[in-house]
C-alpha cells in the first residue's frame, strides 16, 4: 500500500513529465524572447518553487533526464531554502526570489538574465 509500481503507469508519467517540461520551456522562452529552433532541445532553467518539489520532481524522473537537467539546467528558487535543497540534488542556482512568490521567481528570472 502506498508504493508506486512500475508499469504502465510509468509510461503516462514520463508523458506528463516531457508535456510539463516542454511547456515550462515554451513559458521560459516567451519571458525571456528567446523562441529558436536551436534552443528547443536544451532545458536552461527548472523553476522551482519549494525544496519538497525539487525533490519530488527529482525522484520521478528516469536517471537519463535527472542527469540531463543537472549538466544542463539552471535552477531559480522561489526561496533560500528551496535554493539550498536545489542545490544539494546538484543543481546551479542561478536566482532566488527575494520575494518568495510565483512573481517574485519569475522577475528574479528576468532580472539575471537581463544582466548576464
Amino acid at each position: 500500500p502506498g508504493a508506486c509500481r512500475r508499469g504502465a503507469g510509468d509510461a503516462a508519467q514520463r508523458d506528463v513529465v516531457e508535456e510539463a517540461a516542454a511547456a515550462a520551456r515554451n513559458v521560459v522562452y516567451a519571458l525571456l524572447g528567446r523562441r529558436g529552433r536551436e534552443q528547443e532541445d536544451r532545458i536552461d532553467v527548472v523553476l522551482l518553487t519549494s525544496a519538497s518539489a525539487a525533490t519530488h520532481l527529482m525522484d520521478m524522473l528516469p536517471k537519463d533526464v535527472r542527469d540531463r537537467l543537472i549538466h544542463e539546467a539552471e535552477a531559480a528558487c522561489i526561496g533560500p531554502v528551496t535554493a539550498e535543497a536545489a542545490r544539494s540534488l546538484g543543481f546551479r542556482v542561478c536566482a532566488v526570489a527575494r520575494n518568495h512568490t510565483v512573481d517574485g521567481l519569475v522577475e528574479s528570472l528576468e532580472e539575471v538574465r537581463a544582466h548576464g
